[in-house]
């Protein structure tokens, strides 16, 4: 995920009270849930959009992540 480097030193180191992702924001969850191609980035993802673990499309396209790339 080119943003996690992108978050440890680009813009956001200037103003770290300012959050780049939008934990609630189901499109740009599913955006960077498509682009996971490990388990750690799919960790990643899930922790920062905690907020979608409510959302059943959201759950759907995790599961969907997870048996693409081996995940139990």
């Amino acid at each position: 995920l080119r943003l996690l480097d992108e978050a440890a030193h680009g813009p956001a180191a200037q103003q770290p009270e300012e959050p780049q992702y939008h934990p609630d924001d189901l499109n740009e969850g599913l955006g960077y849930l498509s682009r996971c191609v490990n388990k750690d980035n799919l960790i990643w993802v899930v922790q920062t959009y905690k907020p979608l673990t409510a959302n059943p499309q959201f759950m759907q396209a995790v599961s969907a992540k997870k048996k693409q790339l081996g995940i139990q």
